[in-house]
């Protein structure tokens, strides 16, 4: 009512907020007000009133003035309460990002939309939440992750997920294999993006905008164009005196030859990119964008009728000079006559506004050789020249290894690449990028953690013959417990020649075929097979800082016992032949999860596995959900019909850049379910009651067990074993 909304105005107005500030939040109120129940306009005020304490005037203003640009987009006003909170959130945890997310939330909210558009956000929070800098390019939608996250929520297709393909079908068609890197153009209106090209580097935006539905054959249709470009181009045109306008219908008449020639070798080539000028009418009125566009349609659709004499010439011109599209020279030749005329019709040509039209076309720039004035009347120019430097590294001595610079960063993303870390430890290669479900959003976000696989430490060569002089006894009892129970099921066989049952089924076929006159089979019993196991585990072993604490009298950490108890399983299972490996895990925040890998199942048990076993050391943090969904993936080429993970740990799920204490306990329950559904079993032995409280709330009450008494751990893990496999 008129006394809420009075009162709203007059908080603001009374706090000496300015009057800049006092006009921002009068004008969005009155929005939201004819919108939305003014009953609810309180907490919107207390929300501008926190951002101008906690962050700045200015803040609170641009709050303002941006819900007031895209209170239009929010149907709902639930989405308007998250946007406050987001905001309360954010100037809570990172207050100098504010800015840069109200600046572009018009533009963003206005081509995702508002939910999609708050998912982000939202993820950008979470976002290394203690490296300003990250989350800085994060919502400056310069970190490569950013727009992932962003493209993927809302349905684009991107250049990473198809970029591989891509480059086995332009080696397949054109015998090349060029440089391909993704770029994303920091202007707000994506609409202008376009592929480029500097000899055999190709650059490809992020997404294409309004592609729904087409963006892969928009991708592929981008990729053979610049391919013809590479195939049958030639050198650079030299600007000289020419105007852009000139220049933009050079390109244009460069850009059909190239696609003729590359035609006429591949045919099938003419579909993919006619298709995608045939939305341009005939008529219309004459500006130069309209002209381009039919002139690039007449000369792709030989079905194409258009009345314009300017373009009826540049079409006569091209075709008739069909024996010389060998020569680049061709293009220039038509361009300058087609470009005199145009301008004697007075038709105004904008240069800094010009898209080159169709979307799969690329933007001109490697077809020319700019002044360095020239280059700035474009803002990927930067682009080109940066790659065209990275190019002629790339040209340098061969026997160089090839630069970082110029690596491809989207095939299989990013997996096998090295991570570099402090000059005291190994480098891991990165071998996942795996999802991670954010319970508070009820979302799985993929692609949000990186996975690193780290060389084990080399320990003691004497490992096995110190774990025997210690363990002797308990060596022997295991290796006898777990001989005792080697039986495993055994399977019913059909169709036998001889037993002491009958097969049902195969007397009843055998009487049939006795009474219809035929020679019945004789193998009508049943028999089963002797007892098989068919069982593997994956044995993962917390590595995390806790773990080296040290336990008992006899100065032992957790770290110490857990090793020891995992040895002395190994020992009897590799006696009773069932695949095992054993992983040792940790973390360092969301982008770089580290596994150790003691044993693969692939290995027998060596010296090299004690070795690792007792080079294991206690560090960092511990991020549980994405060590379980990596090793699910472990058991690909296993055959086994039962199939185990199991976890020994001290303590509950935590990382550096996490404060939510459940965060990391539903994603690590959400992983279980991911593990049943690949039928691989998870259980969990939780060494102390705090670590078997957190334990059970993740594996369940019926796989987990707790031991209290630490150092009991070699003695129980062959029964805890054997328990879970009978």
């Amino acid at each position: 009512d008129s006394n809420l909304f009075k009162k709203s105005i007059d908080r603001i107005a009374s706090s000496g907020y300015g009057p800049g500030l006092i006009n921002a939040h009068r004008a969005v109120l009155t929005k939201i007000v004819k919108k939305f129940d003014s009953s609810e306009l309180s907490s919107f005020t207390s929300t501008v009133s926190l951002v101008a304490i906690k962050a700045s005037r200015s803040d609170a203003t641009q709050f303002c003035r941006s819900v007031e640009i895209i209170i239009d987009e929010i149907s709902e006003y639930r989405d308007l309460i998250k946007f406050q909170k987001l905001v309360l959130q954010i100037i809570s945890d990172s207050p100098k990002v504010l800015t840069i997310i109200l600046e572009r939330a018009p533009s963003l909210v206005s081509h995702f939309g508002i939910k999609d558009w708050l998912f982000w956000v939202e993820a950008g929070i979470k976002f290394s939440p203690n490296d300003y800098s990250k989350k800085e390019s994060y919502y400056n939608l310069k970190h490569p992750e950013s727009r992932q996250i962003l493209y993927q929520q809302t349905g684009n297709v991107t250049f990473q997920q198809l970029s591989r393909e891509l480059k086995l079908k332009v080696r397949a068609l054109f015998g090349i294999s060029p440089v391909f890197r993704e770029f994303h153009d920091d202007k707000r209106n994506i609409v202008k993006h376009r592929s480029s090209f500097s000899g055999d580097l190709y650059l490809l935006p992020s997404t294409y905008a309004n592609v729904i539905g087409i963006e892969k054959q928009t991708y592929e249709a981008a990729i053979f164009h610049l391919a013809a470009h590479s195939k049958f181009g030639g050198k650079r045109f030299e600007v000289g005196q020419l105007k852009p306008m000139q220049t933009g219908i050079i390109s244009l008449i460069e850009d059909a030859r190239v696609e003729w020639l590359a035609i006429a070798q591949m045919p099938g080539l003419h579909s993919i990119w006619q298709k995608f000028h045939m939305s341009v009418k005939p008529e219309g009125v004459a500006t130069a964008t309209s002209l381009f566009s039919r002139l690039s349609r007449a000369l792709i659709d030989p079905s194409f009728t258009c009345d314009d004499a300017w373009v009826r010439k540049g079409r006569n011109m091209f075709f008739k000079a069909k024996e010389n599209w060998h020569d680049p020279r061709i293009s220039r030749a038509i361009g300058n006559l087609l470009g005199n005329d145009l301008g004697q019709l007075r038709v105004q040509f904008n240069a800094k506004d010009y898209v080159v039209q169709p979307t799969y076309r690329d933007d001109n720039l490697g077809l020319w050789n700019f002044d360095q004035d020239e280059m700035q009347l474009n803002e990927q120019t930067e682009l080109m020249i940066e790659t065209s430097e990275l190019r002629r590294r790339k040209s340098e001595p061969e026997n160089n290894q090839k630069s970082d610079d110029v690596k491809d960063d989207t095939d299989e993303s990013n997996i096998g690449k090295i991570k570099t870390v402090n000059s005291e430890e190994d480098t891991g290669v990165l071998v996942a990028r795996l999802p991670e479900y954010d319970y508070d959003s009820n979302v799985l976000r993929e692609n949000w953690v990186k996975v690193y696989e780290y060389k084990a430490h080399s320990g003691s060569l004497n490992y096995w013959q110190k774990l025997e002089e210690s363990y002797s006894g308990l060596i022997h009892r295991t290796e006898k417990l777990v001989n005792a129970m080697a039986l495993g099921k055994q399977i019913r066989l059909k169709k036998q020649a001889e037993g002491e049952k009958l097969d049902i089924d195969a007397s009843i076929e055998a009487s049939i075929s006795f009474r219809s006159g035929a020679i019945p089979d004789t193998n009508i019993y049943e028999g089963t097979s002797p007892p098989e196991r068919s069982i593997a585990i994956h044995l993962l072993l917390d590595t995390s800082q806790s773990t080296s604490e040290n336990i008992g009298n006899k100065g032992a950490s957790i770290l110490d016992i857990e090793r020891n108890a995992a040895a002395i399983l190994a020992k009897a299972l590799d006696k009773l032949g069932d695949p095992f490996a054993i992983t040792g895990f940790c973390s360092v925040g969301k982008d770089d999860v580290r596994l150790q890998p003691i044993k693969k199942f692939e290995e027998g048990l060596s010296v090299l596995t004690g070795m690792n076993l007792s080079g294991l050391k206690s560090k960092f943090s511990t991020r549980i959900g994405s060590i379980i969904r990596y090793s699910g993936t472990s058991f690909t080429k296993v055959k086994a019909m039962r199939k185990l993970v199991l976890v020994i740990t001290d303590g509950e799920p935590s990382d550096v850049d996490v404060t939510d204490s459940d965060y990391l306990i539903q994603d690590a329950r959400h992983a279980i379910n991911g593990l049943k559904k690949m039928q691989v079993d998870a259980f969990c032995v939780a060494l102390g009651e705090r670590a078997g409280e957190r334990s059970r709330e993740i594996f369940g009450t019926a796989r987990s067990v707790t031991i209290s008494d630490i150092e009991n751990l070699p003695d129980k893990l062959a029964r805890i074993y054997l328990r879970m496999t009978s």
